[in-house]
């Protein structure tokens, strides 16, 4: 299939992922599951999409994959917030 990340289920699957975090404490109950969701989903495709279109080039002096991984944590402990 073309365009197989254009299918519902991949964005159910990470919204059903949000639900399961609600219900384990990770997520305020209150927090609507599918703008969850869908933060998720951008934080995570924007990384990978300046990866994969090369747009770190221009921190020539900096290691990308630490950029990414630094990138990474200081979302997970945004995410913590939302606690």
């Amino acid at each position: 299939l073309k365009n197989t990340w254009l299918l519902p289920a991949n964005f159910e699957l990470v919204k059903s992922m949000v639900i399961d975090a609600k219900a384990h404490g990770y997520f305020r109950p209150e927090l609507d599951a599918e703008n969850m969701a869908i933060l998720l989903w951008a934080q995570v495709h924007g990384l990978v999409t300046l990866q994969l279109k090369n747009r770190f080039d221009m921190f020539k002096d900096r290691d990308v994959n630490k950029i990414i991984q630094d990138c990474f944590d200081l979302f997970v402990n945004f995410l913590k917030a939302f606690k």
